[in-house]
């Protein structure tokens, strides 16, 4: 039993809520999957197939799908047990009392929610074999919990677990959503690497008096330190990673990382080693450019242009002779992602992993001999989780990060955080054959001769060049891992120390072997020296794939085939789409346009209504009052009006009475001023 376990399961088991920070490998997973189970376990009633006990969140589906194998291998030998002789004995038990509830034992079952598979799918299959434990991420487990509520039986949970609770709170909304549907009656434990700056956020999951459990390791780089200095105060120093895990750091331009990671892999021919990069489209471009040559001979050659002849493609089999490569990232399909998981952890040959932060945390992946951080962490609390891959439960390992000369105080920042690490000398450059030659046998210049170019590329940048000349897809996904790159730099978390200003594009531009610099918004005011960008037309460079090659001349011959009236034709087509389809992005015209509909549409109701009300008085009108005003039209000229204006209402002679009120009003006051003059 480790420290970790021997300190979280009691406490666990005695109904305290715990929040366990330990270092990676240290055993984690059984020290919450134990107490769940005996707690599940020490139930006097059985179990119902629909009613949840436990639940266990984690941030991603491999750690999830870990977490559900560890649970199945205990369930098959609890359930493989009450289902042999202890079944009959306390089937038996209970028919001789009469009494068929005294059974105590417990068929418990689990379940797995993850994306990537069917939410119908999921359903079905928890009516069918039901779920005691549930393991899933928070988006399938917040859509579960909350759109089928009536489903799932939460009333009687008793344990809840947050795995890597500090990168949960990227959930946090699906996770609150989650917790609003658990009984405050439970017991909750939270665990993880990295937990100091998330506490204060993650406590508010609901915990009750919770008991913190820390186990340390001593830092065995500052006792080293502390022995040889003379000072008297000595201080026990701690850091967050494993004391067999050395961790070292190597200081590279950007342009040598490729061609030292190939002098790695050639150092350590027969390691198991992670390699992981920024961005998705990094790790999705090498895997190309590394793999390219290894094609089915018929899709992998290409024709040369004088003869015909069948020409191999270059590429890096040179490099990684006897080594299988596998790529992994979070905007994989998710059945192939499992499959290159399974894969990676079953294989027992030298491999590598090309890889993200998305297998980071948690994954147990037995033998990996090496990690090497190609690009640093977006967050920093993600270095330590990509070393621990290695030096687990008491293995050796190593890992090894690239940096650049303008990083190397991170070096220091990690040391203050907890990570100590020492400098790793940079393997010598891999020379090609003919550079090989080229350097036994010295050349003699003369004064005729010409100067050599300022930078050469080394032979695997040049292979990188190649291959986006010959393959259109590996130059697009050269392109894209470019962008992906600079923007991701541009979102780290320690911005002072990784500086987008200082940067070299050029040698960065070469590192992932661009023929033409790509319009970015972030170098649009940049000056860019030491790039020589290839003349070469990229819609003309064609796919290895013979597929996308066909579709690429179709298109290619449907372009062509237009002629200049039909482009045109075509330009205005769009254009007027265009037109149609922009809009104000304030729609001021729509606002204005609805103001006036609702003044004409007022207008016009106030017209209506006094129409009525003229109409009604014309007709309650008596002869009397016809005489009266009769009468009254010599001596008051208003009543004139008036009467004018009731018998146009009733001829229907008028469409408008405001205006003509108006009018009307206008002439009255004329002659009231005419009269007032004369009697003057």
């Amino acid at each position: 039993m480790t420290p970790v376990q021997a300190s979280a399961i009691p406490l666990f088991l005695a109904h305290k809520d715990v929040i366990v920070e330990a270092v990676t490998g240290s055993g984690k997973t059984l020290a919450f999957v134990i107490p769940i189970l005996e707690m599940l376990l020490r139930r006097e009633e059985p179990w119902g197939k629909t009613e949840i006990g436990a639940l266990i969140i984690s941030p991603t589906r491999e750690l999830a799908k870990q977490i559900h194998e560890v649970i199945a291998m205990f369930l098959k030998l609890i359930n493989m047990t009450y289902s042999s002789d202890e079944i009959e004995y306390l089937d038996r038990e209970s028919s001789e009392n009469g009494d068929s509830n005294s059974s105590t034992r417990h068929w418990i079952t689990h379940k797995l929610f993850i994306g990537g598979t069917s939410v119908n799918d999921d359903v079905t299959a928890f009516k069918t074999t039901g779920g005691n434990i549930l393991v899933g991420t928070p988006g399938r487990l917040e859509d579960l919990l909350t759109s089928r509520s009536s489903l799932f039986n939460t009333k009687n949970l008793q344990v809840l677990v947050l795995d890597e609770a500090d990168r949960l709170l990227e959930f946090e909304t699906s996770v609150t959503l989650i917790l609003a549907r658990l009984p405050k009656q439970r017991r909750t434990g939270l665990f993880s690497a990295t937990m100091g700056e998330a506490l204060d956020r993650i406590v508010k999951a609901g915990l009750r008096n919770p008991v913190k459990v820390s186990v340390k390791v001593e830092s065995v780089f500052e006792k080293k330190k502390v022995a040889t200095s003379s000072s008297e105060d000595e201080k026990t120093v701690y850091q967050l990673t494993p004391a067999t895990l050395s961790i070292g750091y190597t200081i590279l331009e950007p342009n040598e990382k490729l061609q030292q990671l190939f002098a790695h892999l050639k150092t350590h021919p027969k390691a198991k080693t992670m390699i992981y990069f920024a961005t998705c489209a990094i790790v999705d471009y090498l895997n190309t450019a590394l793999t390219l040559d290894r094609l089915e001979s018929k899709s992998a050659n290409i024709k040369k242009k004088g003869n015909g002849k069948l020409k191999r493609l270059p590429g890096f089999s040179d490099y990684l002779e006897g080594i299988q490569v596998f790529a992994l990232h979070g905007k994989m399909v998710p059945k192939r992602r499992e499959l290159v998981y399974e894969k990676f952890t079953q294989c027992t040959e030298p491999c590598i992993l090309l890889t993200t932060d998305v297998s980071s945390r948690g994954l147990d992946i037995p033998d990996v001999d090496w990690v090497i951080q190609y690009d640093p962490p977006q967050d920093p609390k993600s270095f330590s989780h990509r070393c621990g891959r290695t030096a687990r439960a008491g293995r050796v390992g190593r890992a090894v990060v690239y940096l650049s000369r303008n990083e190397e105080t991170y070096v220091e920042f990690l040391r203050i955080r907890k990570i100590p690490m020492t400098e790793f000398p940079a393997f010598p450059p891999i020379l090609s054959r003919t550079q090989q030659q080229q350097k036994q046998q010295p050349q003699e210049t003369t004064e005729d001769s010409p100067t050599p170019p300022l930078q050469h590329l080394s032979p695997i940048l040049e292979t990188l060049r190649t291959l986006a000349k010959l393959d259109k897809d590996t130059h697009d996904k050269s392109i894209r891992a470019f962008t992906s790159w600079i923007r991701s730099y541009k979102e780290h978390q320690a911005s002072s120390i990784f500086r987008l200003k200082s940067v070299d594009f050029a040698a960065l531009a070469q590192s992932f072997g661009i023929l033409r610099m790509p319009k970015v918004a972030e170098l649009k005011n940049v000056k860019i020296d030491g790039f020589v960008e290839e003349r070469v037309n990229p819609h003309k460079i064609p796919f290895v794939n013979q597929n996308r090659e066909k579709q690429r001349i179709d298109n290619a011959a449907k372009a062509a085939s237009l002629t200049e009236q039909g482009i045109e034709e075509k330009t205005k087509e769009v254009r007027r789409k265009v037109k149609k389809e922009t809009v104000a992005w304030s729609q001021q015209k729509e606002a204005k346009q609805r103001r006036e509909d609702r003044r004409v549409k007022k207008v016009r109701k106030q017209e209506a209504i006094g129409r009525a009300k003229a109409k009604a008085a014309v007709e309650d009108m008596s002869e009397t009052q016809e005489e009266n005003l009769e009468k009254n039209s010599a001596v008051n000229p208003a009543v004139t009006l008036k009467r004018k204006v009731l018998e146009i209402i009733k001829n229907d002679e008028m469409d408008s009475i405001d205006e003509d009120w108006k009018s009307m009003k206008k002439d009255l006051k004329k002659k009231k001023t005419a009269l007032e003059f004369k009697d003057e």
